[in-house]
C-alpha cells in the first residue's frame, strides 16, 4: 500500500502548493547516536503558522496508521519563536537530519485519536492543519495555553533536558570532570513517598529516598537524604521560562547547568523556596557536603536533580560572601564553580499511582487448547491471568501473549502488573507474573504489533484469539487479517473492549465460516458506532490529561469487568453455548437506555466480511 499512499500524499501537498519535497529517509537521530539505514517515506516543506513560514519534516513509517506520522520542525526557528523557546509539545531536545537541527512535534495526544485508517490523505491533512497547526498557533498566541501545557508536561519536558544534558557531546576532559562533578550522572530517583512529606517548614524537608541506576538490570535501589521542594502552584503563578538552563546546557565549554542560573531560575519561581534552597546549601556548604541531591514538586511530580560543591568547597569563599551571592545581593563569582544537573524520576507517589486501583479474578478450563491474548494492559493483565487460571497452556495447550508496549507509571493504578516491572515489555513481564503463580503453564511472548508476519502466521492455527487492546484501529486491522485466512485454519475471534467511563463493557465472538457480524459491521475505525447497535447512544466519554497524553478514567472495576465477561463467553464458546454473540453488561450506576445482549447477522454494507466486500 506504502507506494499508492506516497503518491496519494505527494499529490496532496504538491496541491496545496507548500513545496513539499518526497524522498525516503532515515528518522532524525538524537546527539550522539549512530544514524539508522532504514529509509521511511519522508516529506520537506513549509507550513505557515501566523506570519512566519516553518521548514517542517513529515515522516510516516506506519502506513496501518497505528502509529501517527512524526512531525519536525527546523532549526534555527524564526525570530519571534526563539523568544518564547522552550516550551511545550517542542523538543526541547533537537534531533540531527542531514546535519541540521530540527526539534520533534508532540501535535496530538497520545492514543486520543480514531482516524480513517485507509484514507492516508485525510490523515496528513488531519496531522498538519487539524492538529500540528492549530496546536503551533495556539503556542505562538496565547501565553496562557503556553503555561498550561507546560505545566501538564513539566515532568517529560524536564526529562528531556536532562537527556540534552547526558547525550550533550564533550571533549575528554569536559568528560572527566563532569563525572567526577555528577556522581550520580546515571541515576534516576523513585519517588514513593507520599506528598505529605513536602509539609510547609523554616528549613527544607530532607528525607531518605531512593535512586537507582538507569542501566543496571536488575535494576538496585539505594537510598540517599533527598532534599524536596514543594514548588506551590497558583492561578496567577508566572512559571519562568526554562530558556537559561536551555542555554546553559548548549554552551560548549560548560558540562551542566551553573548553580548560579538555577539559583535565579527558582528565585523567579518562588521566592520562598528559594530561601530555604539558599539557606541549606549554606549549611552543606559548612559541612563540607561535596553532593546535594534533591526534587523539586510541581503539580505533583517530582523534577529530580543533584547538586556539586566539590569545587566551592575547596575555593577561599567566605560565608558572607557566598551568602551575598546566593541572595542576589552581589555579583556572581564564585557561586559559578557550583553545578547543578537534572536527573529522570518515575513518580510512585500513593497520589499519582493510587488514581486506580488493581485487582483479579479466577476460573479455570481451557486445558489443551491454543490460546492468543492481544493486549496486556487494562484488560489484558487481568484477562491473562484469568485465562492462565482456565487452564490455558496446561496439557499440551499454549498461552500466546502479544503486546508491543512497556508498563509505565501511569499504567500501575489499573493494571495487574506491579511496580517491579517498570520499563518491562508487558506481554513479557504478564509472562513471568504468571509463571510465578502457575509455574507449570505453557507460556510465550512477542513483544511485537499483533500485526507483524511472524506473530500472525504463528496465531492463525489457534484454537482462540482475543483482542482485548480496546483501541478500535488495531481491532480493525486485526479483523481484516482474520477475514483474509484461510477457512480451513480460523480460529475464533473474541472482542472485549470498555465503553465511555465504564459504564458498560462489551464483546463480541466471530466464528469461522459463521453468518453473524464481524467486528467492522458494528464500527468502523474514525466513525462512531452504528446507532442500532450503540450500547451508550448519546453519551460522551469524559477525557483525562496527563503529560503530552490523555487517558479515559474509568472505576478500578472495568477493566476487571471487562476480563470477566470475556472470562464467561470463553467458558460459553468451551461449552458450544457462543449465544449471544454481541454482549454488553452495564455498571449498576448507569440510568441510560439499555442494548440487551443479542445476536447480529453481517452487515451487508460491512467492508471486511460481507458478499460486497473487495
Amino acid at each position: 500500500m506504502s507506494i499508492e499512499a506516497e503518491i496519494s500524499v505527494s499529490k496532496y501537498l504538491y496541491s496545496l502548493c507548500l513545496e513539499f519535497r518526497f524522498s525516503r529517509a532515515p528518522k532524525p537521530i538524537r546527539f550522539g547516536s549512530s544514524q539508522t539505514t532504514d529509509n521511511i517515506s519522508s516529506w520537506h516543506g513549509t507550513l505557515k503558522v501566523g506570519h512566519d513560514p516553518l521548514t517542517v519534516l513529515l515522516q510516516i513509517e506506519d502506513w496501518d496508521f497505528i502509529t501517527l506520522p512524526s512531525l519536525y520542525i527546523k532549526m534555527p526557528l524564526p525570530l519571534h519563536w526563539q523568544k518564547i523557546l522552550p516550551i511545550a509539545h517542542l523538543g526541547p531536545m533537537p534531533k540531527l537530519w542531514h546535519d541540521h537541527a530540527y526539534l520533534p512535534l508532540c501535535y496530538s495526544l497520545n492514543d486520543a485519536y480514531d482516524l480513517t485508517r485507509h484514507n492516508p490523505v485525510h490523515i496528513v491533512e488531519w496531522v498538519l492543519f487539524t492538529k500540528a497547526k492549530s496546536v503551533l498557533q495556539a503556542l505562538f498566541n496565547d501565553e496562557r495555553f503556553r503555561r498550561e501545557e507546560l505545566l501538564r508536561e513539566i515532568k517529560p519536558f524536564w526529562e528531556g533536558l536532562f537527556y540534552y544534558q547526558f547525550l550533550k557531546p564533550l571533549d575528554e576532559v569536559l568528560t572527566k570532570k563532569y563525572i567526577k562533578h555528577n556522581i550520580f550522572y546515571k541515576d534516576q530517583l523513585v519517588f514513593e513517598t507520599s506528598l505529605d512529606i513536602c509539609s510547609p517548614s523554616k528549613k527544607l524537608p530532607k528525607h531518605k529516598l531512593k535512586w537507582t541506576n538507569l542501566f543496571n538490570e536488575p535494576q538496585e535501589h539505594i537510598e540517599f537524604p533527598t532534599r524536596v521542594l514543594l514548588i506551590s502552584i497558583q492561578k496567577e503563578t508566572k512559571i519562568p521560562s526554562f530558556k537559561s538552563l536551555l542555554e546553559e546546557l548548549q554552551r560548549d565549554n560548560i558540562f551542566g547547568i551553573r548553580l548560579s542560573i538555577f539559583a535565579r531560575w527558582l528565585q523567579r519561581w518562588d521566592s520562598d523556596i528559594h530561601q530555604l534552597f539558599a539557606s541549606d546549601l549554606l549549611e552543606c556548604w559548612e559541612s563540607k557536603t561535596p553532593s546535594v541531591l534533591g526534587c523539586l514538586i510541581v503539580q505533583g511530580q517530582p523534577l529530580a536533580f543533584s547538586i556539586s560543591l566539590r569545587s566551592l568547597i575547596l575555593s577561599n569563599v567566605t560565608i558572607s560572601r557566598l551568602k551575598k551571592e546566593l541572595f542576589g545581593k552581589t555579583a556572581i563569582s564564585y557561586l559559578d564553580l557550583a553545578y547543578f544537573f537534572l536527573h529522570p524520576s518515575i513518580n510512585l507517589s500513593p497520589e499519582f499511582v493510587y488514581r486506580r486501583n488493581l485487582k483479579n479474578m479466577n476460573q479455570p478450563n481451557l486445558e489443551g487448547k491454543k490460546v492468543a491474548l492481544i493486549g496486556c494492559g487494562a484488560i489484558g493483565g487481568y484477562l491473562g491471568l484469568s485465562l492462565a487460571r482456565l487452564g490455558a497452556g496446561a496439557l499440551g495447550g499454549q498461552l500466546s501473549l502479544i503486546d508491543p508496549d512497556t508498563m509505565g507509571e501511569h499504567n500501575l493504578g489499573r493494571h495487574a502488573l506491579g511496580m517491579s516491572t517498570l520499563g518491562h515489555n508487558k506481554a513479557k513481564a504478564l509472562e513471568e507474573e504468571i509463571h510465578h503463580q502457575l509455574p507449570a503453564l505453557n507460556i510465550t511472548h512477542f513483544s511485537q504489533s499483533v500485526l507483524e508476519s511472524v506473530v500472525l502466521e504463528e496465531i492463525r492455527s489457534y484454537d482462540l484469539i482475543i483482542d482485548a487492546t480496546a483501541k478500535m484501529t488495531v481491532s480493525e486491522a486485526l479483523n481484516e487479517q482474520y477475514h483474509s485466512w484461510s477457512l480451513t485454519t480460523n480460529p475464533t475471534l473474541l472482542h472485549v473492549w470498555i465503553r465511555a467511563n465504564g459504564e458498560c463493557v462489551q464483546s463480541l465472538l466471530v466464528e469461522p465460516n459463521s453468518p453473524y457480524a464481524c467486528r467492522s459491521c458494528l464500527q468502523r475505525a474514525g466513525h462512531p458506532m452504528n446507532n442500532e447497535y450503540d450500547a451508550m447512544r448519546g453519551h460522551q466519554a469524559i477525557a483525562a490529561f496527563l503529560a503530552c497524553s490523555d487517558y479515559t478514567p474509568y472505576a478500578v472495576s472495568a477493566g476487571m469487568s471487562a476480563a470477566a465477561l470475556a472470562t464467561d463467553i470463553v467458558l460459553d464458546w468451551l461449552s458450544n453455548q457462543s449465544t449471544p454473540r454481541y454482549r454488553t453488561r452495564y455498571s449498576e450506576r448507569w440510568q441510560g437506555e439499555k442494548l440487551p445482549s443479542m445476536d447480529i447477522l453481517k452487515s451487508q454494507t460491512c467492508h471486511v466480511c460481507s458478499t460486497n466486500a473487495t
